[in-house]
């Protein structure tokens, strides 16, 4: 859920880039459900170390962060 905006946005990009390996980065599109969830479907999804990338088609705000599978925590912060 997207909080704190106006009018929340219907479709969020998400990118998942692999830190040493270009060809594993993931571009999501994030589809807004009724009841304010973003979701997608990846079958592919592969264990390790991601930065995270999130910001809507309009771009007037981004979330960067990384994941940690080790932390097993995503933490996100306002991005350039």
């Amino acid at each position: 859920m997207v909080q704190g905006l106006e009018t929340p946005p219907t479709r969020i990009h998400l990118l998942l880039s692999h830190p040493t390996h270009a060809e594993r980065d993931i571009a999501l599109t994030l589809e807004q459900n009724a009841a304010g969830v973003y979701r997608s479907e990846y079958e592919r999804w592969q264990p390790g170390r991601w930065y995270i990338s999130l910001e809507p088609e309009s771009r007037e705000w981004r979330l960067v962060g990384q994941m940690d599978p080790e932390r097993q925590e995503l933490n996100l912060r306002a991005g350039r």
